[in-house]
């Protein structure tokens, strides 16, 4: 019986120690992103918007520009953003609150930090891509480490960082104004695709945008390396991730998406059959935006 309180005792040590270690590492990340923050947060572009620079654009596009951006204001580097919304889980129809904080500097990189409601708790994530690396954590209680991921490749999916950060982009007009490396072309009345090199890579978006210039929908495709040859696998996969803006809001002189749906979908084909998957992944609002 003497052992026990014992037994107690150091188990209750180790619980401790294990806190403080937990907490060192939580720490030593808080400080990698904290860097990456001050690291991607730019000084303030000296160029203004002139609407000139759009004569050459397909009409859906110049249409786009004149209600994102106002001639005479500055060319903003850099957006910081605040969100709120919910988060769709992939295996139920279960749907969790998120609040994010985001800071994306075009062409260099994001720092991506979401708090997300749980049955039980909370999971807080983050996620940068900068000078080329990303890294993805994701912890429990904000301390216990759920899982952890660091992508690198030559493979640029819908999923990783390059699609994802043009993506983004909508959150910036300016990036998106014709310059070396962002090439526009006609689709139709109601349609642009624009193709930005980020970074060694090419990405192509299509945007839809209405007669007054709001941005309906924004979708980013690729198509996947050839799978394994596996007989009745299928040979390779159609992915795009869209969005679809509910409605758009003006901060500090810019006009960017402000409650949005972000879906991710699949295509392919199989012993001769068609099949797709779609999944939506957020519901978002921009509760704040910061343009510098």
């Amino acid at each position: 019986m003497n052992r026990l309180p014992t037994i107690i005792l150091v188990v209750l040590c180790l619980a401790f120690l294990l806190l403080l270690l937990l907490a060192f590492f939580r720490s030593e990340h808080n400080r990698n992103i904290e860097k990456q923050w001050r690291n991607l947060d730019v000084s303030s572009s000296d160029e203004y918007f002139d609407p000139a620079v759009l004569s050459e654009l397909p009409a859906p596009a110049k249409r786009y520009f004149q209600r994102a951006l106002q001639p005479g204001e500055p060319l903003a580097s850099t957006v910081r953003l605040r969100m709120k919304g919910q988060f769709h889980g992939l295996e139920s129809n279960k749907t969790f609150p998120l609040v994010i904080s985001q800071l994306l500097t075009p062409q260099r990189g994001f720092v991506w930090e979401a708090r997300i409601r749980t049955g039980l708790g909370f999971l807080t994530a983050s996620d940068y891509f900068a000078d080329g690396s990303r890294r993805s954590r994701f912890h429990y209680l904000g301390l216990i480490p759920a899982s952890a991921d660091s992508t690198t490749g030559d493979y640029i999916n819908p999923d990783t960082s390059i699609e994802r950060m043009a993506l983004d982009m909508i959150f910036c007009p300016a990036a998106l104004l014709p310059r070396p490396g962002v090439e526009w072309q006609a689709i139709d009345t109601q349609s642009a695709r624009v193709k930005l090199d980020i970074q060694n890579r090419t990405v192509s978006m299509l945007l839809h945008i209405a007669a007054d210039g709001r941005l309906l929908k924004i979708t980013v495709e690729q198509t996947a390396p050839p799978l394994a040859t596996t007989p009745g696998q299928p040979a390779s996969k159609q992915r795009s991730l869209q969005v679809r803006v509910i409605s758009d809001r003006t901060f500090d002189s810019t006009t960017i998406p402000a409650q949005f749906l972000v879906r991710w979908s699949e295509r392919w084909t199989q012993n001769g059959q068609h099949f797709n998957r779609e999944y939506d992944i957020l519901e978002l609002e921009v509760v704040e935006a910061w343009f510098k």
